[in-house]
């Protein structure tokens, strides 16, 4: 489980994805060698209760790897005054251990009592679990990913079937740089501070999705699934995140 301090912006950009790239080469001095297609499935309750909190669980196929389970998560945290948004992600490899699981669960305030889990956990069974939790499968996202480090960002373009070009830039230790590193950034541009479910739950599915802006203004807790509060504030607390 871990903390990513990012910046995802969405493009408007009318020109081919290699010549993107090799402006973005130039501008910032790295190299996309890397590549990836990605098929995401997203599950979430039939009232959509993740998509409207700006939660997400998904099961990842990717061309590099096998799959992958990810719980994410964007939250407001007003003592954090430096940067008060913190991205909580949660994601492993499958196989996961049952230890593995009954902590996601825990994090995600899913009681696991009725639950009958299995030592090792694998993409059927987690399917099966899955069902059994009432959790069903809502979206299928395909993207291609391209891969850049520099000296100290990483950076991301996604390709994204139906929704368009989006950057990602991500660094561990400085939310004031990537602030820097988008200052570069020579093309029109929207800062999207939500994931790719909700932005399809919108625009593709037809989903009234909330207004995340005026329900944290209002209050910025309004996004915590019941208890989850507590668990957040107290895993920034024990790695110093404030």
């Amino acid at each position: 489980m871990k903390e990513e301090k990012e910046i995802k912006v969405q493009l408007n950009y009318q020109g081919s994805i290699p010549n993107l790239k090799k402006e973005l080469e130039q501008i910032y001095g790295i190299d996309f060698q890397s590549c990836e297609t990605q098929e995401d499935i997203y599950y979430d309750y039939a009232d959509y209760t993740f998509f409207n909190l700006n939660h997400a669980l998904r099961i990842r196929k990717s061309s590099k790897s096998e799959f992958t389970l990810a719980y994410k998560a964007l939250f407001n945290i007003p003592f954090r005054t430096e940067n008060p948004w913190f991205v909580l992600e949660y994601e492993k490899n499958l196989p996961i251990s049952k230890n593995e699981c009954l902590e996601l669960l825990k994090i995600m305030c899913i009681s696991s009592s009725d639950l009958a889990l299995p030592e090792l956990i694998d993409l059927n069974s987690l399917k099966d679990i899955l069902q059994q939790l009432n959790l069903k499968m809502m979206m299928k996202i395909e993207k291609s990913r391209y891969s850049a480090e520099g000296s100290n960002f990483k950076m991301e373009l996604d390709l994204v079937k139906e929704l368009g070009i989006f950057l990602e830039i991500e660094n561990n230790s400085s939310a004031q740089l990537l602030g820097e590193i988008l200052k570069k950034l020579p093309y029109q541009k929207e800062i999207i501070k939500r994931g790719y479910t909700t932005l399809f739950a919108q625009k593709i599915l037809k989903h009234p999705i909330p207004d995340f802006d005026n329900k944290g203004k209002n209050n910025p807790y309004w996004n915590f699934l019941p208890g989850q509060k507590e668990i957040v504030i107290n895993i920034i607390k024990e790695e110093k995140k404030f």
